[in-house]
């Protein structure tokens, strides 16, 4: 609570400029300004930061699982709003920079860094490793390039290596055992394409370990940060994306209801405005007055997904609300680093991300965002 406080009046000392936006404007001039806001994270040395203070107001260092999850989000920019990529990039193929950079921070082990800076010489996560193994893949769909394939495979016999037998991975994680469902799905995707059923044994061992720790009301246990009763939405969104992402590629409709069952009752606590509140405890339950503004713009995306395989129209409205609701807080200001940025938490001294404009958090905004003017066309 003091480190809120003093957090509180920094804030109002040194960063008057950044505010929601609080208008109306289009769906592409809310690409445009993420876009923009993306361009400005991305780095000299190679890369773009992780996060953006709006104490410091500084970037951190390059962050190799933001840099490769954005890589198939320009790609879809580049193909469906081509105007707006060249308006930002002035010609420049992006996605085959970040890549190359992202391949250049692979260690001997296979092992990509978890977090940023010395990326020789820090331990390595498990979800980190799955969500570049998605990001590498998505442009291995785009470019064809073998060495793509090479790296992921490298990356997933590590997971393999210290997956445990019952398909959990306990080591090299936190308490997000559910979330890991990425990485199942990751080596399912990689499965795919190159016919090894290692992998694809492997990840189907820990979605079905993750199944088993959903309850009966939908929450997926083990899924947060700490040991603590609540977790956020987004680790909370993490499970379902990784538990969804599996269904779609092995058409398993059982996993697809799962996925659903654990969206629902999150969708249920949404206010008529758009607020979601940024944790929820085992029953769907909270005592926080902030929303994850990361979580929303994933579960948005989710939502999106699975009203499309369902043609559940409420699903596509509530996924609606959830992306408007986000549009009224992407940030105003003279400041590049801030201007066009979501930050963690509404608001900004929220549990998630304080005072902080995350790289994720806007990649999620401007996907839902995409995803959702694709629809009006339709």
């Amino acid at each position: 609570m003091i480190g809120q406080i003093i957090n509180q009046i920094k804030y109002r000392l040194f960063d008057l400029s950044a505010r929601s936006t609080g208008t109306s404007r289009s769906n592409t001039e809310h690409i445009l300004g993420a876009l923009e806001w993306f361009n400005s994270s991305l780095l000299d040395e190679g890369g773009s930061a992780a996060k953006y203070s709006m104490i410091t107001h500084g970037f951190t260092q390059g962050y190799p699982m933001a840099t490769a999850n954005w890589v198939p989000v320009l790609s879809r920019i580049n193909q469906y709003y081509p105007e707006v990529y060249r308006q930002v990039f002035d010609g420049l193929e992006m996605e085959k920079e970040l890549v190359n950079w992202v391949l250049r921070t692979q260690r001997r082990d296979g092992t990509f860094p978890a977090g940023y800076g010395d990326f020789m010489n820090q331990p390595p996560k498990v979800f980190n490793n799955g969500m570049i193994m998605h990001g590498l893949l998505d442009y291995y769909n785009v470019a064809g390039d073998q060495d793509l394939i090479d790296a992921c495979k490298k990356s997933a016999d590590w997971l393999m290596k210290v997956q445990s037998p019952d398909g959990s991975w306990r080591q090299f994680t936190v308490h997000q055992l559910s979330s890991n469902t990425v990485s199942g799905a990751a080596l399912l995707r990689l499965a795919d394409i190159t016919g090894d059923n290692q992998y694809r044994a492997s990840g189907i061992r820990n979605i079905e370990f993750a199944l088993g720790l959903q309850s009966e009301n939908g929450y997926f246990k083990g899924n947060g940060y700490d040991s603590g009763s609540s977790a956020f939405t987004l680790t909370i969104a993490y499970a379902i994306g990784g538990l969804l992402e599996a269904a779609i590629l092995d058409n398993n409709k059982e996993w697809q209801m799962a996925a659903l069952k654990g969206l629902v009752p999150i969708l249920n606590t949404l206010g008529p405005n758009g607020f979601l509140v940024g944790e929820l405890d085992e029953q769907f339950q909270s005592a926080s007055s902030f929303s994850c503004l990361p979580g929303n713009g994933l579960l948005a995306i989710l939502s999106y997904k699975l009203a499309s395989l369902t043609g559940n129209d409420e699903l596509r409205l509530k996924a609606d609300l959830l992306t408007d609701y986000i549009k009224k807080f992407q940030l105003k200001s003279a400041q590049k680093g801030v201007s066009g940025g979501i930050s963690g938490s509404w608001p900004i001294s929220g549990n998630y991300c304080s005072y902080e404009i995350t790289s994720w958090g806007v990649r999620y905004f401007l996907e839902a965002v995409m995803i959702q003017d694709s629809n009006k066309e339709n």
